[in-house]
């Protein structure tokens, strides 16, 4: 008779093992996670409870597969969140090499404007005019461009008014409304009220700056008046 129940009991405890190994692959193979499992310790609770229940076994998968539901979440969230920072690294590198190509430009320009400086020196006229004693961004060669208000219109290195120079006009020597003036259009460092040309007078400093010598690259030429 004992050998008959441990047969019968082997039977359901082997059948109950196959249902459960079913269930437990089915279900297995369809959990896209990285998260670790209790799947695996599955056979040895059941090898302690011989005499399980489908239900029981359905029970247990379906809370594993509400867990791996859980983590999945979890997963994707993490997978969200090191998107995010990857993106926002790359969007600071991406700024900060675009500040690096400003930069970069910038430098070019104010190399351009050395050499620009260079060879107006190097091709000095004697219509030229040479501006010293000022603040160094409006000392240099002023050469011919022209004509404004009856006169004779200067920029700084033979380089046309309206080019971008540090952001802004290039710097000149004009005469406009009975006066000369040094700076550029709406911003003026120094003024001349000389009827007799640009290289006479008295230069007024307008913005608190040191006097300057507004000279004839030529020889024999006239050297203005400092203040």
């Amino acid at each position: 008779m004992s050998n008959v129940l441990i047969a019968i009991v082997s039977e359901a405890y082997e059948k109950c093992m196959a249902t459960a190994y079913d269930i437990y692959w089915s279900i297995y193979l369809n959990q896209v996670t990285e998260t670790e499992m209790v799947f695996p310790y599955l056979p040895h609770m059941l090898k302690r409870q011989p005499d399980c229940m489908i239900d029981t076994v359905l029970e247990m998968v379906k809370e594993e597969a509400i867990y791996g539901d859980r983590a999945r979440q979890e997963l994707e969230e993490r997978t969200n969140e090191m998107s995010f920072r990857v993106n926002k690294y790359t969007e600071s590198r991406t700024n900060d090499i675009g500040d690096q190509l400003d930069k970069l430009s910038l430098g070019q320009l104010k190399l351009q404007n050395r050499m620009e400086e260079v060879e107006a020196v190097l091709t000095t006229s004697a219509d030229d005019l040479v501006l010293e004693g000022g603040p160094d961004f409006l000392n240099g060669i002023y050469k011919p461009d022209g004509q404004y208000d009856g006169e004779i219109h200067y920029v700084k290195n033979g380089i046309p008014y309206n080019t971008d120079v540090d952001g802004h006009e290039n710097w000149q020597i004009w005469h406009a409304r009975g006066n000369w003036w040094i700076g550029y259009t709406g911003h003026y460092w120094y003024s001349n009220d000389s009827t007799d040309g640009v290289l006479t007078g008295t230069w007024n400093p307008l913005k608190g700056d040191p006097p300057i010598v507004l000279r004839g690259a030529g020889a024999g030429t006239t050297s203005a008046a400092a203040v």
